[in-house]
């Protein structure tokens, strides 16, 4: 019998339930705060909002952090790091939200997390320490700014 990874272990809701607005999202969760945070767009409470923007891992003195090599792909692949969402805080930004990314323009990169597994930390990691931008971590759709 086969082993199977984590990813093959829980069944994941169809495409169908996890399409908007022309998007598969990789859970209904993140598809929810994707529809949570373009209302708030609309109200003018942030703007610029973007899903899916990627960061290449490369050090301030210009050497690229990549995964091991294989028999066809000797240099190895650049290790990326993929934000949920990125938006910027407006002036009119919720005044309850009493967060600590609470500045007008104030760029923010969130990551929805169901789970949050020792991967994705460790990504995170890396990208703060190579951006010097701290990445916020929601764990429900309707979590306030």
């Amino acid at each position: 019998m086969q082993r199977r990874g984590w990813h093959q272990q829980f069944k994941r809701r169809p495409a169908a339930d996890r399409t908007c607005d022309g998007f598969v999202f990789a859970s209904v969760g993140e598809m929810q705060r994707w529809i949570f945070l373009r209302e708030w767009e609309k109200r003018g409470y942030i703007s610029g909002l973007k899903r899916q923007v990627r960061y290449q891992f490369i050090l301030p003195d210009g050497t690229e952090i990549r995964y091991p090599g294989t028999r066809h792909n000797h240099k190895g692949v650049l290790a990326t790091y993929t934000s949920d969402f990125e938006y910027t805080l407006t002036e009119k930004h919720a005044p309850s939200s009493g967060s600590n990314f609470a500045k007008e323009g104030h760029r923010v990169i969130e990551e929805y997390k169901g789970f949050d597994d020792g991967t994705g930390r460790l990504r995170r990691a890396v990208f703060e320490a190579i951006y010097k931008i701290k990445i916020r971590v929601v764990k429900k759709p309707t979590e306030a700014l």
